[in-house]
């Protein structure tokens, strides 16, 4: 009998001492490297780009005239676009609608991302409806300032103003809607501002 107690007490001993070995607990740690993400983007080369167009006509920006955009911060970076008359305006925006004619002495403008081919131009039909610039800032997207319909050139990764990679340039051309009459000077100017972000 005493020694079935003490075979029973040995393996009672034993599933105890498996038993804190299955539960006993192990751990490693993990270096978190925290980085502030530096946000920058600038113009290579010229900061004009020119186009024209006869009264209510269309034109966009030749290849001589692109903006080249050059992601310069150190994290991938997503493109926000606005537009503003320039300093002593002959015309004002027009953002209301992105077709039809455009009043007296108001201009429209629409911006692209486009692949850079120095055979080609963007045209006109490839600007669409969200790529017409407004006063607030819009972001880039597959969508927003890209031709989703007519871009055969390059997928949007490569040429689109969203999830730049640092050191990468971009391409931005521009539709000029000129006004269907004016009343003074035959040019005027805007501003668009290119304002770089952390892609999420």
């Amino acid at each position: 009998m005493m020694k079935k107690i003490s075979i029973a007490a040995a393996a009672i001993a034993i599933a105890s001492y498996a038993a804190w070995k299955v539960h006993s607990a192990t751990s490693a740690k993990v270096d978190v490297v925290m980085t502030i993400a530096t946000v920058d983007v600038s113009i290579k080369g010229s900061t004009s780009a020119l186009v024209n167009a006869a009264l209510g006509g269309s034109r966009s920006t030749k290849l001589d005239s692109r903006v080249i955009v050059l992601s310069s911060g150190s994290f991938n970076q997503d493109y926000s676009l606005a537009v503003q008359d320039g300093p002593n305006p002959n015309w004002t925006v027009y953002t209301t609608t992105s077709t039809g004619a455009v009043p007296e002495d108001q201009y429209r403008l629409f911006a692209v991302w486009h692949e850079f081919n120095a055979m080609f131009s963007t045209a006109t039909a490839e600007y669409q409806g969200n790529d017409l610039l407004t006063g607030s800032n819009q972001t880039s997207s597959a969508l927003v300032f890209f031709n989703n319909d007519q871009e055969p050139h390059a997928s949007v990764g490569a040429v689109g103003g969203f999830n730049v990679p640092a050191g990468d340039e971009r391409n931005l051309f521009f539709r000029f809607d000129a006004p269907a009459s004016i009343t003074g000077p035959g040019t005027s100017t805007a501003q668009v501002t290119v304002t770089a972000a952390v892609t999420p």
